[in-house]
Order: structure tokens, then sequence, then C-alpha cells
């Protein structure tokens, strides 16, 4: 049976009750949680001084972190406190020790308890705000509130939308709580493998919400024992980064495997929920380095142009031989057979299995020579075709002259 009974209260009680919260709750203005919930049992609940009026300042807020704070008000059973030094210990799970209620900063679900603090006669006034069928929730866009709360045989239902609990009534409970974006989709990419292959991008992206800086760990550890990085980015909405070996030096080759997640921040200073665990595993050794030279530097028309990538003598009978290339300019991190180099010489010519091929021009123009070199391993790396370094200018030959003696 309903305890209808127990709905009024007498006034002496209700403002004895104002008299005792008036200096506690927080003013209404400073809450960002306001509007009106319903109870078939009780009736309105009111969430904020500034929608709920009466002279008492009050009102509900959800700090950065997610936790609730704060006092609603019923006319008919007086205070709902969210604050644990009003309630003391929940009933039962969850209890999160030194607070009653939060919302996940990433879902908008809500979880814990709030507490009617004119309880008596039996009845604890303790309202559940998830069940494993009914639960409470918010909009992470909008910040209204929607679904149910449950407490006992006098509180009941609560319903914190007119869309999800019924009748003919326009109300919501809403907040002004700004969420922090959620973060998803972590994942690497390896565009500068051959400038460093040992630090990939790290990526992921933004669900919603407004981003205002990050923070990536790295580990070499699933669990995050060991750290390797922990880098905070103030002021940054990016949704990347490109490691190198100015944010971290303790990567290592040899397909090593190494964990990183990433979460985000809004304005308000309110962190995300870290995002799923994403591992990469590091290159067996660095990619090949392709570099050249070639003589002379500026050839005339159809004359022989020596190009030179490592170093090679000359055959010759007493060594030590003259050096047909003097040094080694590419760099090979594993071996580099002569199958692996290929020369685009930019006239519309190739050659292919030559570390140090010749080559001659037959037009007095500029061309860009490319490199490709293959290591043992299958790593593949080119020269830069925009690198004003590999152009080379064939030029017209000197007139060919002889010498007449003077008469």
């Amino acid at each position: 049976m309903k305890k209808f009974y127990f709905l009024i209260f007498p006034i002496i009680l209700l403002l004895l009750l104002g008299f005792l919260f008036e200096e506690e709750v927080k003013s209404g203005t400073d809450d960002n949680v306001s509007g009106w919930a319903w109870s078939e049992n009780i009736g309105w609940i009111s969430f904020n001084s500034t929608t709920g009026g009466g002279a008492v300042d009050y009102g509900v807020n959800i700090l950065d972190t997610g936790i609730f704070s704060g006092i609603s008000w019923s006319e008919n059973i007086g205070w709902i406190s969210f604050n644990r030094t009003d309630t003391g210990a929940p009933p039962a799970a969850p209890d999160y020790g030194t607070y009653l209620a939060k919302v996940d900063l990433g879902t908008g679900d809500v979880s814990g308890w709030a507490r009617a603090l004119a309880y008596g006669d039996g009845w604890s006034g303790w309202i559940k705000l998830k069940g494993s069928n009914y639960g409470v929730s918010i909009d992470r866009t909008s910040g209204d509130f929607s679904g149910w709360a449950w407490s006992d045989m006098v509180i009941g239902w609560i319903s914190f939308n007119n869309l999800t609990g019924g009748g003919d009534k326009d109300y919501k409970v809403r907040t002004s709580f700004v969420f922090p974006p959620s973060v998803s989709n972590p994942h690497e990419s390896w565009e500068n493998v051959c400038d460093d292959s040992l630090h990939p991008t790290l990526n992921w992206h933004y669900e919603d919400g407004i981003t205002d800086g990050y923070q990536v760990q790295i580990a070499t550890d699933i669990g995050f024992s060991n750290i390797i990085l922990d880098l905070i980015s103030e002021k940054d909405s990016t949704s990347y980064i490109p490691l190198s070996s100015d944010f971290i030096t303790d990567l290592q080759y040899g397909g090593i495997p190494y964990y990183w997640h990433v979460k985000a921040k809004n304005k308000g200073g309110a962190w995300s929920d870290w995002s799923d665990v994403d591992t990469f595993t590091t290159q067996l050794h660095a990619w090949p380095k392709p570099d050249f030279e070639w003589f002379p530097q500026s050839p005339s028309v159809n004359e022989v142009v020596q190009f030179c990538s490592v170093y090679e003598e000359e055959d010759c009978e007493e060594p030590p031989c003259p050096a047909i290339c003097p040094e080694n300019l590419t760099i090979c991190y594993d071996s580099c057979p002569a199958s692996g180099y290929t020369w685009i010489f930019g006239d519309e010519s190739s050659l292919s299995g030559v570390k140090n091929p010749t080559h001659s021009y037959s037009n007095p123009v500029n061309y860009t020579i490319i490199l490709e070199v293959t290591d043992s391993a299958g790593y593949y790396c080119s020269t830069d075709p925009n690198d004003l370094k590999f152009r080379i200018t064939v030029e017209l030959p000197l007139p060919e002259w002889k010498e007449i003696p003077p008469f």
C-alpha cells in the first residue's frame, strides 16, 4: 500500500528544513542543472531556484569530472540532495566513496543516487538513478536529460523529460554543462617512413563536443604500467600528432609493440575518458635513404655523366685503385643489392640493377633525376622529385677550335 499519508509534512518541519539549508545550498545561478522532473506520487521536483522559484537559492551542479553536487526541491517531500555529506553512504552499489552520482562523460549515462532528506517512518528516501532496465541519461549535445529514476513506495518513478515520461505536461531537466569530446578510432600512419621510419603519426577522431587540448600516453604494456610518453597539449584542437625524436627517444626498432591511448578536454577543463587502446609495431630497421651526386657537375650535350650513389673503385692491376665514386651517399640499414637500384634520368629513360650508372643527354635542358632504392627486407624509398638538389643542367658544348700560328 502506498504511504500517501507521508506526502504531507507539517509546515513546521518544512520551515525548519528551509532554515537549516538556507546557508548550505549553492546559489542557483552558479549551478548548471535546471528545469523540472515529475513523479506521479510526489509531483514536481525543481532542480534550480532559477526555475523553481522560492526565496531560498538552491541548485544541482555537474562538476568537470561528471560528479553531481547540490540540492533539488519538492514541495511535498522537501530537499533532495546529491551531497554525500548530507545523505551518508548509499544502501547498495554503486558506492563511489566520496560522492553519490556522476555522469559518464563519454556516453552521457547517469548512475548513482540522490536522497530525500526528510525521510522517516521506515522510509529511507533513496533515489536510484540507474538500474538494470531503467536509467537517466543526458544528451551530450543539447544537455537535455531523459529517462527514469526509481525510489521506494513514497516517490516511485521519476521522469526527467516528458518525451520519455509521457503525459500532456511539458517539462524536462537540462544542463548547460559542456561535455568534452568523445575520442574514438585511434590509429597510426607511416607517411614519414623514409625520413623517420621509427616514429609513426598518431591519429584519432572527435565524435562531438568542443576540444581545447588532448593528452597522449604511450607505454610498453597494455596496462600502461611503463609509460614512455605522457604528452599534454593545451589549447589544441588537432586530432593527430606526428611523433619524432623531439617527442620521444625510447622507441626501438626490431618489431617491438607499443600501446597508446588519447583523451581530450573541453574549454571548461573537463576531460573525456581515455579512448580505446591501440597498438603499433616498430619497423625491423630504418628504411633506405637514397642519395647521389654526378660528374661532371654541368655536362654538355652527349657528354657521358657518371652517377654515384655508393663507393666504387676502378678495376686496376695494382690496388689501391682510383675511385670512380669517392663515397657512400646512399644509406642502407639492411643490405641493398644492385637489383634494388632503379634510376629515372628525367629524359624518359631509366635503368635498373646498377648502383653507379653512366648516362648522356641529347638536349640542353634541365633534368630531374630520381633514385629508387629497395633493400633486402623489401623497404623502398626514393629521392624527392621536388628537391632541386637532384636537378641537372645540360648545356650546349663549346664550339670546336684549333690554334693557328701567327704569320
